[in-house]
């Protein structure tokens, strides 16, 4: 007498499209998961490249105006300024500053100066008297000397010349 169910063969083979199956839809959600990561990761390392490109320096601060200097080679944003215990948010209308460009801006006038970009860069530039401290991100920007009052004169009129051609 015949013994009655499936064969061995045919179970076997219907256990290994179980297994095949349950293997692809386990690597299809591993390799979505990798591209995913990777993308972040892409995404965060080319915000801290451009930290590390953003150069912004300060010419000349006094009651009411500064002179900001773009020395880099990248474009600049601005989104927040910190005077002292101040904040001004200008997300809604930030400050851009092209590579090599003055731009003058209206802040009230205090010890400290930092500024907040796009990038999330945070760039201290003043401290005190004419001294620049520290920035983040090993962003780059030069020490301020006393300038006489003809150099800083000039500054401003170049500063204010740039503005009138836009």
């Amino acid at each position: 007498m015949k013994e009655k169910g499936i064969s061995n063969i045919l179970s076997y083979t219907a256990l290994a499209i179980v297994l095949l199956t349950i293997g692809s839809i386990a690597a299809y959600f591993f390799i979505r998961q990798i591209k995913i990561s990777s993308e972040i990761i892409t995404s965060e390392l080319a915000k801290e490249e451009t930290k590390l490109l953003e150069k912004i320096s300060l010419i000349y601060w006094s009651e009411g105006i500064a002179i900001l200097s773009n020395d880099g080679e990248v474009k600049v944003t601005i989104k927040k300024i910190y005077v002292d215990n101040n904040i001004i948010d200008l997300s809604k209308n930030p400050i851009v500053i092209n590579p090599h460009e003055k731009k003058e801006i209206s802040i009230p006038y205090g010890k400290n100066l930092m500024i907040e970009t796009n990038s999330e860069n945070l760039i201290k530039l003043i401290e005190g008297e004419f001294t620049i401290i520290e920035t983040t991100c090993a962003s780059h920007i030069s020490t301020i000397t006393q300038t006489s009052n003809q150099t800083i004169s000039k500054i401003i009129g170049d500063v204010k010349n740039e503005e009138n051609k836009e």
